[in-house]
């Protein structure tokens, strides 16, 4: 029996590592459609001025 209690210890680290891993690999996949998201709608509010500016600056040269 004790041969089997460092094959359990030696396990266990590495089932805690896996499982570490596997949280860290989901976070790190969230994070990126967090990012991806808060970048499409900083996209959207970059062309929005854009034109915003783009109405203004026609509106100028006509006068």
């Amino acid at each position: 029996m004790a041969s089997s209690e460092p094959i359990s210890t030696e396990a266990e680290p590495e089932n805690l590592l896996s499982s570490l891993i596997y949280v860290i690999e989901e976070d790190i996949e969230k994070c990126k459609g967090s990012a991806l998201e808060r970048k499409k709608a900083l996209d959207e509010e970059r062309d929005n001025f854009q034109k915003a500016a783009y109405a203004v600056l026609d509106m100028l040269n006509r006068e």
